[in-house]
């Protein structure tokens, strides 16, 4: 399974492979020729369905008890209190650490206390999307795509792009991207569409999404601000 220390490439620490992002399964991505690539073994357990059903059960279960935001704040809380001070003497001794980005670390703080929030923000936003996503690790729930729901495309960098359409089974919003080296999986995102969505770029991978609601036909918006999908948005209206 990879030594603990791994489990940074999934925490905000890494911009590769997505890493720094709440949103998105690293198994899916392509690692290409990269020798640290994770065993294929993987992909096998995540095509069997009464694997990821143990996954998806246990997931619940988890959050419901050890995984419970309160109790993860409550561990930070007190290995915090517990490496104050040698925090303090390491950034004594090595104060670049909190001044520039190390290798692929996408955003530097100038406090040990800085990156403790930087974590807890992620956390908590790296599970809410867990939440609502881990049902499509379901086989059979692969995102199609929708004949008359899209593609939209819009880039926000050079090779940075981001896709959305409209799901073909719920007639959800769904999301992928390219950042530069490899495309994401689909990104089941909600929402109940009845036309196809529109997507602008403010930056790499910062987002504003429009589309009609089915209910009413309202226009209604959600955005990505380079860390977490916003709510849908109501902008009324009654659109043919």
């Amino acid at each position: 399974m990879g030594p603990v220390w791994d489990f940074d490439l999934s925490s905000t620490t890494v911009t590769r492979y997505g890493g720094a992002r709440p949103d998105g399964w690293v198994i899916f991505q392509d690692f290409g020729a990269d020798p640290w690539k994770p065993p294929f073994w993987w992909r096998r357990l995540l095509a069997n369905e009464g694997f990821v059903e143990q996954v998806i059960r246990r997931w619940r279960l988890l959050r419901n008890g050890a995984l419970r935001l309160s109790n993860l704040f409550h561990v930070i809380d007190e290995w915090s209190a517990l490496l104050d001070e040698a925090q303090a003497r390491n950034y004594e001794r090595w104060p670049v650490a909190l001044k520039v980005p190390i290798g692929d670390e996408p955003v530097a703080f100038p406090t040990s206390a800085g990156e403790v929030d930087e974590f807890r923000s992620f956390l908590e936003a790296r599970l809410s999307w867990i939440d609502a996503n881990i049902n499509w690790l379901r086989p059979a729930g692969t995102v199609a795509p929708d004949e008359a729901g899209g593609p939209a495309v819009t880039a926000g960098g050079s090779h940075v792009l981001d896709v959305v359409v409209r799901g073909r089974h719920n007639h959800e919003l769904v999301h992928r991207y390219y950042n530069g080296i490899q495309w994401s999986g689909w990104i089941n995102l909600g929402g109940d569409l009845a036309s196809a969505p529109t997507v602008t770029a403010g930056g790499p991978h910062v987002l504003d999404v429009f589309v009609r609601d089915s209910h009413n036909h309202e226009l209604v918006h959600r955005y990505y601000n380079g860390i977490q999908w916003s709510g849908w948005i109501n902008l009324s209206g009654d659109l043919a």
